[in-house]
């Protein structure tokens, strides 16, 4: 076993201009996300992140809420796979769009405006929109 020390991004990142930010954590996003709220004030990066219903109730976090909280630090909130799934859809639409979802999760962007997102064919790779 090798432990290895968590650290918050704030305390890693404080001097640095973030952009761009992926986290593929297990259910565990938002809680990272909270781990760097300071570089989220400062830069409000655009994040690509997993939403995985199943794996947040097990960690006893209700769905729902994390799509609220992710609204609450100023993100419309898109889902990467589908464009057309509208950014504004209740927190519910978000848990059943990823509860219908093979695995039961979907990729989320957050952004100041997702619909400035281009994506190209394949859906791992995008460009900024004018």
């Amino acid at each position: 076993v090798i432990r290895v020390p968590i650290v918050p991004a704030d305390d890693v990142l404080a001097e640095h201009r973030v952009d761009f930010v992926l986290t593929d954590t297990q259910s565990f996003d938002h809680k990272v996300i909270k781990g760097m709220s300071r570089l989220v004030q400062r830069c409000h990066p655009t994040m690509l992140v997993e939403y995985w219903t199943e794996g947040l109730a097990e960690l006893g976090a209700d769905p729902a809420a994390v799509i609220d909280y992710y609204r609450s630090l100023g993100y419309e909130v898109s889902v990467l796979d589908d464009p057309s799934f509208p950014h504004d859809a209740t927190p519910q639409q978000f848990v059943d769009l990823a509860d219908a979802a093979p695995g039961y999760y979907v990729s989320l962007v957050l952004g100041s405006s997702p619909r400035e997102w281009c994506m190209t064919a394949t859906t791992s790779t995008f460009d900024r929109g004018p």
